[in-house]
């Protein structure tokens, strides 16, 4: 028996003492998001990437240099052939010969009777290469290789939003089946104490079988909402786990949202659309037509659309260049073993064939600019009106939650004056459950307004950027700023 109380008291101290799961913010549902969305990540390498590309377009203006080593094997026949003709090769102008006689080199003296040419020769050479004018090829490289580098970034950045925004409408719909399941839970543990209580006064004559059959049918419904909630919730905690990279735990829940903590936006968001002279949202619209992702990205594949333009210029240019070299040779043949040599050069290049393809190039090249100037506009246009609907959406849904709140208010109010009617005797028990049905139902209906008002909420701040990615956590924006 003492054994049995001790364990018992032992199970409720661990219970008591033991630590409880810490829950899920939004803050750590967005900044674990941020660490492990592999979308984003190969978004900051396409980043990278593009980086060390506009790099590698800047080093072109740098001179090249370059060390090469050949090697050379005559086959026997040649080398047989050349040594033969050495051979014959006089030490003096034959008669009648205009040439002068051969001079030593400086230095040394030549002896012609000793030349040979080896089957093996070996050559190093140093050279040094510079393009001063291309033409414009490479600058219009530069231009090509920034507007590629910007057009990464916006895609980062749009990646970015994209983030925030899955991980909030994700976290919103899993809080709201969460709460959901509260309230369906207490329903159906409600409805079952009235079969009960139903089933009692059947046996004690009291009550009728179609009264019991009704509590019945209203248990089994409340079971499938119970259950329907429950596989939301599921699917729910399952895109988050996509989202954050690892799974949930068991107990781990979600914490609540607190508005002034976990949503500072909405209130900068709902002084803005209660303008009534709509000047705020006027100026939000005016920032997001350079600020947007979609038209920053399209502003830079126009620049990339330029820096084409450049490049397909260039061949009906002149270019110059530069170049020197230094080299050394060995076995070449007696007369030249270990002799050095350099040279310097300027070459000057003028195309004459090409003009025509040319010509087709960059008008092509052009015509690919302005194409792109159009969709800048496009884009421009597409924001705006996402902008406007947006916005409006979210007034609704405001508007919307607002209804709800005072329907639920109403509800409650409507139930406790039920209750005391009961009490009285002036209520019926068919009253009072439908006044306890009806605050039921303005209570999802109020978690489901207020979970559709902050996705649209999320939606204006995808469009806006009221990121909470950032690494100071600070969820305003420029956008916030101005439109004040």
């Amino acid at each position: 028996m003492l054994r049995r109380i001790a364990r018992r008291t032992a199970l409720v101290l661990c219970a008591l003492l033991a630590p409880e799961a810490a829950a899920l913010t939004l803050a750590d549902a967005l900044g674990e998001a941020r660490r492990s969305d592999p979308a984003l990540a190969a978004s900051r390498a396409d980043e990278d990437a593009a980086a060390d590309a506009l790099k590698s377009a800047w080093s072109t203006w740098l001179p090249e240099l370059t060390l090469q080593q050949r090697f050379t094997r005559l086959d026997a026949e040649t080398v047989d052939r050349a040594n033969a003709f050495l051979d014959f090769i006089p030490s003096t102008p034959m008669p009648g010969d205009s040439l002068p006689p051969p001079t030593d080199p400086p230095g040394g003296t030549l002896d012609y009777e000793e030349l040979r040419v080896f089957r093996d020769s070996h050559r190093t050479e140093l050279e040094l290469t510079w393009p001063v004018i291309t033409g414009g090829a490479r600058l219009g490289a530069i231009r090509m290789a920034g507007g590629a580098r910007d057009l990464a970034a916006e895609a980062k950045r749009l990646e970015a939003r994209r983030a925030e925004l899955e991980t909030r409408t994700t976290f919103f719909s899993a809080l709201r089946a969460t709460q959901t399941i509260e309230v369906l839970r207490a329903n159906a543990e409600r409805v079952d104490a009235y079969l009960s209580a139903a089933r009692e006064r059947r046996r004690a004559g009291r009550a009728t079988e179609l009264d019991v059959l009704r509590w019945e049918v209203g248990a089994e419904a409340a079971r499938a909402d119970l259950a329907e909630a429950r596989a939301g919730l599921t699917a729910a905690r399952a895109s988050l786990e996509r989202l954050l990279g690892r799974p949930l735990g068991a107990e781990e829940s979600l914490e609540s949202l607190v508005e002034s903590r976990d949503l500072p936006e909405l209130a900068e968001i709902e002084a803005v659309l209660a303008d009534t002279t709509g000047d705020a949202l006027r100026r939000w619209s005016a920032a997001l037509r350079s600020d947007a992702p979609s038209v920053r990205a399209a502003e830079a594949a126009r620049r990339v659309a330029a820096g084409v333009v450049g490049v397909a210029t260039a061949p009906l240019l002149p270019s110059f260049a530069l170049g020197a070299s230094y080299g050394w040779q060995s076995n070449e043949t007696v007369a030249l073993d270990g002799y050095r040599e350099w040279n310097a050069s300027a070459i000057l290049s003028l195309p004459l064939l090409p003009l025509a393809t040319g010509y087709f190039d960059r008008a092509e090249a052009r015509a690919r600019v302005a194409a792109e100037g159009y969709r800048v506009e496009q884009a421009r246009r597409s924001t705006r009106e996402e902008l406007l609907s947006r916005s409006a959406r979210l007034r609704a849904a405001a508007v919307r939650r607002a209804h709800a709140r005072k329907g639920c208010e109403a509800a409650r109010m409507s139930l406790v004056a039920a209750e005391r009617g009961s009490a009285r005797g002036g209520v019926s028990r068919l009253e009072l459950e439908d006044a306890r049905v009806a605050l039921l139902e303005t209570e999802l209906g109020e978690i489901s307004a207020r979970t559709a008002y902050y996705i649209e909420a999320a939606g204006l701040g995808f469009l806006l950027g009221f990121s909470a990615l950032t690494p100071t956590g600070d969820a305003r924006t420029d956008l916030l700023e101005d439109a004040r």
